[in-house]
């Protein structure tokens, strides 16, 4: 079930082809998905 300000899955099909994907990283803290950030977001 989604929180508030969640996004629902289709809301997330809808915009996660204009995300970029998930890349590893060689230094820092390691990328989170487009959906943790959104959600941080909004």
């Amino acid at each position: 079930m989604a929180r508030r300000y969640e996004l629902s899955d289709q809301q997330f099909a809808l915009i996660k082809d204009v995300l970029s994907p998930v890349k590893p990283s060689r230094r820092g803290c390691p990328q989170r998905d487009g959906r943790t950030i959104l959600n941080g977001i909004f």
